[in-house]
Parts: structure tokens; C-alpha cells; sequence
């Protein structure tokens, strides 16, 4: 049965298993990068399908809107994250980890507080919703599935994080799973776990508990002291937890029921490419070249811009080139910039021999889904590990920006376009497409019972109580362990007693033994 065929069939059987009335889901993601709204629009198209109607709330407002979404887009939280206040992410790496969590700081700020001080928020709050999809990151608006009083889904845009696991009951794993900023696989030395272990605390420490103490305090200035729960509490109230995770590309991971994996959803099959691109095209095969939508051209340097284009410019291939000009003038002829290209219909054509990327998740999913091999670029924050992973599943290769010139890039480019990564990607592709029901399906199945339910809390594991001391049974262990001591304690202060006892009857006995025979020898 061909893939087409058996996504037909979920489909269907979906439909059978599902009930047919329409709620109304709102989703809130006020934190986010501009691409990771593609995610979120996965689940929102598909959840229109059923019939549901969808209300987004974000930061960005929508180039093309999608059909049947209302886009709510505060102007204070469009103009943070605007194109013109994003940071020149080549300075800022730079600049090293000091200038990332200033940045880091500024938008997990200024980000929520635009949020909750907005009227599109409040007119929110008086209307009534069936489920609310929070996006990762949004504890400033976790009080709103508190207000309105209805069962919430968190859908995490990244993959492995384990900020967002372990509230959900599911084990944390160091040993076996690095975080994105450790950039490592799997397979680590003794000294990446260590790594891995201060990344998953730091994590703890800085995202969830120092984010989350930020916004209580925000909502306190909103609602007053103590009107609403802290948003820890909150968060472990949570139906569902939606990974945009895959088995097709991401390490084996041990999860609840209450967390599935539905990375993929927003994969879409490739339109005809537009008139404009075709007649370039032609019926060549082609290289696509797109550093995303936060890593922008015109924070290169003249050396990098120069190298780039020099490289390409040799290439016997043509290359479809996102670029901040449409401006061919002094451009090889082989080149054709674009500021906006549609990149899944582009690397899900059959003449896309290959994709140069940043390295965004989102950009790494849609490579899989399509089976397109990558040459990575990345730049700054999780985009090394996700090269790595691109290395670790065969189909991509990495270019570092210090060793970035003409030469080097169009050397990586001929590596990265052999055969060996081309069978790797379709091989991917072919795992992702043979899952039992495709990602949105799934992520839509769920969400609509968590509907149908009013919640999920079959699903809830106690193991979200537990403190981490509990959880891995650390204070058993603990308890045990001085159990074994105080026996052992108590077993050596009896030998000595034992010993002290022998020694002391030996030492009463010998004035005896002196004592007769002293006495048989006067006898004798």
C-alpha cells in the first residue's frame, strides 16, 4: 500500500472514529521564531478540516493568511518581533553567550509583558473556547486555560527539551539524550554527559523556574498577588504535551501516553512551483539556498555575501537563492534571489538535488519529510545540534562560517550532493511516511479527544507530583544506603564487642592458668 494510499485510509478512519461537532480552540504563542509558525499552522489547517474554528494569537502578523485561522497580532508584540528590531545573529555569536542571553532576555520580556498588556488579550478572555494550545514558552499566558477554565495542550515547535518533559511525568535521561546545546549525539564521552547534565540543569534553572518566577510576577501586576496559581502548577494540570519531535530522525525516547511525538505535522506535499521560478528553471536540476527567516543577508559581511556568491556562481547547477535583493545585476547568470521563496515546494521537487540552510528545525523536518539532503550553515543557538543530527542521519554535511569562502563552500556543496546523502534522505523520508497515521492526523485525533473529554486526566502520570528527589527514588536510594551503613555500623560494633568480650575472658583466664601452676609446681 503506497503512502498516499495509506494516508487516505487513516484519514478516513479518523473521520469514523471522531466525532463530528465543531469547537473552538484558541492558541496562544506569544514567544517564537517567525518560521515556527508553520508548526502551529499544521495543526490549525488541520483542525479546520474538522470543522473546528481556530483562533491563533502570535507575534507576527500573517504574509498569507490561512484559511479559516483569525489571526489575532497585538501591534506592541508584532513590533518586538519585528524584521527590523531581530539582532545581526553573525555579531551576536560572536559576541558569544553573554550577548545570546541579553537577547534572550529582551524578547522572554518584553515579548509577554506586550502580551499581557494587550486589549486583544482581554477581549480573549471573554470569549468562550473549547481547548487552548499553548506554544513552548508561554508560562505568562498559562493563567488563561486557568480563567476561561478549560483543558489545555502544550505544543513544544522543537524537538528534545527537557524543560517540558519532566512536568509532563516523563523521565529525563542526560545519559542517553543530549540537549540541543550540547552538540553531541547520543553516543557521548563521559565528559558530554557531564556537559549534558549542567545543560539539562541549566535549563531547569534559567528557562523554567527563572522564566516561570518572571511571569507569576508579571501576572501579579496584571491580576494582583495571589489571585492566580503559580504557573508551575499550571503547567502540570496540562492534557497533552505535543513534541514536534519524530521517530523517522530523532533519538528513541521513553514518553507517557501523555506526550506524543507529532513532528512532521506541518509537511505539506509540494504545489507546482511558480510560473516565475519554472521559466528559470527550465527542466535543470537545481540548488536551493535559504538561511531562513531570522539569519538574514544583509547581516553578512561583504567577504561572506562575496564568498557565497562566487561559490554558487561556479556550480554547474542553477540556484534559486533567498537573498535580501531581486536584483540580478552582477549576479552570475546561474542565480536567481528571491526575498521570499516558497521553500517546501521547492526541496519537495523531484529536481532539488540540494538545500543550503541555516540549520532551523523547522528547515531540518521539512528536508526529511521531503527527502532533500542538506548542506547546514548554522549560525547561532540550537542550529549546530540540529547539523549534527543532519550528519548523524546520513543525509547532510556542515560549513562553519569561520572556514565559510568561495572555495570551501563549493567544495561542501559537491560533498553534500553525492549519492550516498541523496539515499540517506529518501531513506528518511520513507520512515517518516511509513507511520501507521501521518503526524497531523494524530496531533488532530488528539487534541479533538482531549476536547471530547473535557480533558485528559486518565492520561496524567502521578510522576508530575513528584519532586525530582522522589521521581528517581533518590531518597530511597538514600534511605537505603544509610540503612546499609548504620547495619554495617551496627555488625562492626558487634564484632568489636564480640572481640572485646573474647579478649577479655582470655585475659581473666591467664592469672588462673599462672595461679595453678604455680600451685602444681609447688606440689611437684
Amino acid at each position: 500500500m503506497g503512502p498516499s494510499r495509506s494516508a487516505g485510509v487513516a484519514a478516513l478512519l479518523l473521520c469514523l472514529v471522531i466525532g463530528g461537532e465543531a469547537a473552538r480552540i484558541l492558541m496562544l504563542v506569544p514567544i517564537g521564531g517567525k518560521s515556527q509558525k508553520n508548526i502551529f499552522y499544521g495543526l490549525a489547517s488541520g483542525l479546520v478540516e474538522r470543522g473546528h474554528d481556530v483562533v491563533f494569537f502570535n507575534g507576527f502578523k500573517p504574509s498569507t493568511p490561512v484559511k479559516g485561522v483569525r489571526e489575532v497580532v497585538p501591534d506592541e508584540l508584532a513590533r518586538i518581533f519585528s524584521d527590523e528590531n531581530l539582532p545581526n545573529m553573525f555579531k551576536m555569536n560572536e559576541r558569544g553567550m553573554q550577548a545570546g542571553l541579553k537577547q534572550f532576555l529582551t524578547f522572554f520580556s518584553d515579548g509577554p509583558r506586550a502580551a499581557l498588556e494587550s486589549k486583544e488579550l482581554d477581549q480573549l478572555l471573554k470569549e468562550k473556547f473549547d481547548l487552548v494550545v499553548f506554544g513552548g514558552f508561554s508560562y505568562p499566558l498559562y493563567f488563561v486555560a486557568h480563567v476561561l477554565k478549560t483543558p489545555f495542550i502544550i505544543l513544544v515547535p522543537v524537538s528534545y527539551f527537557p524543560i517540558f518533559m519532566s512536568p509532563m511525568g516523563n523521565p529525563t535521561l542526560p545519559a542517553i539524550i543530549p540537549t540541543p546545546f550540547v552538540m553531541s549525539t547520543d553516543k557521548m564521552t563521559f565528559m558530554t554527559r557531564v556537559k549534558n547534565v549542567m545543560s539539562h540543569f541549566f535549563l531547569d534553572i534559567v528557562f523554567r523556574r527563572g522564566f516561570s518566577f518572571y511571569s507569576d510576577r508579571l501576572i501579579a501586576e496584571k491580576f494582583g498577588p495571589g489571585v492566580m496559581p503559580p504557573v508551575l502548577d499550571i503547567e502540570r494540570n496540562a492534557s497533552l504535551l505535543m513534541l514536534s519531535s519524530n521517530p523517522a530522525m530523532d533519538y528513541p525516547k521513553a514518553l507517557l501516553p501523555n506526550t506524543i511525538e507529532v513532528g512532521g505535522m506541518h509537511c505539506a506535499e509540494p504545489k507546482p512551483l511558480p510560473k516565475e521560478l519554472t521559466s528559470f528553471l527550465g527542466d535543470s536540476e537545481f540548488i536551493f539556498f535559504s538561511l531562513g527567516s531570522v539569519v538574514r543577508p544583509q547581516d553578512m559581511s561583504p567577504e561572506q555575501k562575496a564568498s557565497i556568491l562566487a561559490a554558487l556562481g561556479k556550480l554547474p547547477f542553477k540556484v534559486l537563492l533567498k537573498w535580501d535583493t531581486t536584483d540580478r545585476a552582477g549576479l552570475p547568470a546561474n542565480i536567481l534571489p528571491s526575498k521570499w521563496l516558497p521553500q517546501q515546494d521547492i526541496i519537495g521537487s523531484s529536481k532539488c538535488r540540494l538545500f543550503v540552510t541555516h540549520g532551523g528545525f523547522g528547515s531540518l523536518v521539512e528536508s526529511v519529510c521531503h527527502g532533500t539532503p542538506l548542506l547546514v550553515l548554522p549560525v547561532t543557538g540550537d542550529q549546530q545540534g540540529n547539523a549534527i543530527t543532519a550528519e548523524r542521519l546520513g543525509m547532510g554535511e556542515t560549513l562553519t562560517w569561520d572556514r565559510l569562502n568561495a572555495d570551501t563552500l563549493k567544495a561542501s556543496i559537491e560533498s553534500a550532493m553525492s549519492s550516498e546523502r541523496l539515499a540517506a534522505a529518501r531513506y528518511r523520508q520513507r520512515l517518516m511516511r511509513e507511520q501507521p497515521v501521518p503526524p497531523r492526523h494524530l496531533a488532530v485525533h488528539w487534541a479533538e479527544h482531549v476536547i471530547r473529554h473535557g480533558g485528559a486526566p486518565h492520561l496524567q502520570s502521578v510522576g508530575a507530583e513528584l519532586n525530582f528527589f522522589q521521581y528517581y527514588s533518590l531518597d530511597v536510594l538514600a534511605f537505603l544506603l544509610a540503612v546499609l551503613l548504620l547495619a554495617l555500623k551496627l555488625l562492626v560494633a558487634m564484632v568489636k564487642c564480640c572481640c572485646r568480650c573474647v579478649c577479655g575472658r582470655k585475659a581473666s583466664q591467664e592469672p588462673l592458668k599462672e595461679k595453678s601452676k604455680g600451685k602444681r609446681a609447688k606440689s611437684d
